[in-house]
C-alpha cells in the first residue's frame, strides 16, 4: 500500500502480510528533507534508508524536487503512529517546515 502526505491524519488499515510505502514531496535544493520523528515500535519495520525519484517532469542534476520513498513492513498486529518532520537535519532547533502523522493499524 502507497500512502502520500494527503492521508495525513487519518487510520492506515494493513494485513501483516502487507507493505508501507509513505512517498512524501522533498525538494533537496532547500536542504529540507524528511526525518523520521516516532521511531517505528514493534509493529512496523524501516526498511533501509528512503529511497529518492526525481520529478521526470523537471529534470536536472542535484536539487530538483522529487519525492522520498520510505518502506515498512509489518511485523505485528497492534496499531503505530509514524511521525514525519520536514526539516534540515542540522538544524535541530528550529520548529519543523512541515509534520505529517499517520496511524497505522495492522490487523
Amino acid at each position: 500500500m502507497t500512502i502520500t502526505p494527503e492521508s495525513a491524519g487519518r487510520t492506515i488499515e494493513l494485513r501483516k502480510d502487507q507493505e508501507l510505502r509513505v512517498r512524501l514531496p522533498i525538494n533537496s535544493a532547500n536542504g529540507y528533507r524528511w526525518l523520521l520523528a516516532a521511531a517505528p515500535s514493534d509493529v512496523l519495520k524501516l526498511e533501509g534508508l528512503p529511497a529518492f525519484e526525481h520529478d521526470p517532469a523537471r529534470p536536472g542534476v542535484g536539487g530538483t524536487p522529487g519525492v522520498e520513498i520510505w518502506r515498512f513492513t509489518t511485523a505485528h498486529k497492534g496499531q503505530q503512529i509514524l511521525l514525519f518532520d520536514y526539516r534540515r537535519p542540522w538544524d535541530t532547533e528550529a520548529p519543523p517546515l512541515r509534520q505529517l502523522s499517520f496511524t497505522v493499524t495492522v490487523r
